[in-house]
């Protein structure tokens, strides 16, 4: 009998927390997270398995408190993670960041996301968002969770300058000069993207890149600046694309930046490009 009950509150715990993340993927985008919500509903159906023996005794005070200790594996790990979350602005902030980002690198763009997203209510609740700390960031989650539903088109240069806004709100003021540099360096790239059709353009946008020359960027500014008299169809993309990647290896490389910083203001439109969430380094090749 005891194995019978123990099998069947292993069957019944490895069940629910199966169900439970497979209706919160955004949990694996935390180790430390998903930890705490699966070992704490794992305690949880443990507490189940006691208080069967314990109701058993008729040990009344023992039941009551296994019974409470029940508690999350009912809730199961989602809901554990909410109410580990839900003491303050900040960390529920956090949580949504999490919900964010699976989302927008899990389901496609421009299509309705499967119901247990409750896309629709957790957007309502940024645009609603109380705390005065949190809020400009909470419109800015708000704004690139929208761009991805719409599958709209966007430039580059606003979805980083989004990116690298967003990515402040765990500290505001810390700013890395090495990597506002990037930034400008970034956004001069593309305004000669937009810009190399016009000739009298290119001898600003030529100083504009070599500013920011070092040993780690001259390869990079030199493909660009030998190619901006060409067509966008004529650049070497393999390799300038290879070559951004020692600058920019990945988004991180912007996260501390100055998105105020002064960078060159483009004559003509930045080229636009569709979501592609999933990519693991910036943007650097326009559609040709």
């Amino acid at each position: 009998m005891p194995i019978l009950v123990v099998a069947t509150v292993l069957a019944l715990v490895f069940v629910r927390i199966k169900y439970d993340l497979a209706h919160a993927p955004w949990l694996f985008w935390s180790r430390v997270l998903f930890a705490a919500g699966v070992i704490l509903s794992a305690v949880g159906g443990v507490a189940l398995g006691g208080l069967v023996y314990a109701a058993g005794d008729r040990n009344a005070v023992l039941s009551a408190f296994l019974l409470l200790a029940t508690t999350p594996f009912w809730m199961g790990p989602r809901r554990t993670v909410q109410v580990l979350l839900g003491g303050g602005a900040r960390p529920r902030f956090l949580y949504f960041g999490l919900w964010d980002k699976a989302l927008l690198h899990t389901e496609p763009p421009g299509l309705e996301p499967p119901a247990y997203w409750d896309y629709e209510k957790r957007i309502a609740e940024l645009d609603r968002w109380r705390d005065q700390r949190t809020r400009p960031y909470a419109k800015l989650l708000a704004a690139r969770t929208r761009e991805w539903r719409t599958a709209a088109q966007g430039s580059p240069l606003d979805r980083v300058r989004r990116e690298i806004e967003l990515a402040h709100w765990l500290a505001p003021d810390a700013v890395d000069p090495a990597a506002t540099r990037r930034w400008q360096l970034y956004a001069n790239y593309w305004v000669a993207v937009a810009d190399s059709p016009s000739p009298e353009r290119r001898a600003i946008l030529t100083d504009s890149l070599n500013e920011f020359r070092d040993s780690t960027t001259a390869t990079f500014i030199d493909l660009v600046v030998g190619s901006l008299a060409k067509p966008l169809a004529a650049w070497q993309w393999d390799s300038i694309e290879e070559a951004a990647r020692t600058i920019w290896p990945d988004g991180y490389a912007l996260m501390k930046a100055d998105a105020a910083a002064r960078t060159l203001t483009p004559i003509l439109p930045v080229p636009t490009l569709g979501p592609d969430w999933d990519r693991a380094t910036l943007p650097i090749r326009p559609p040709i």
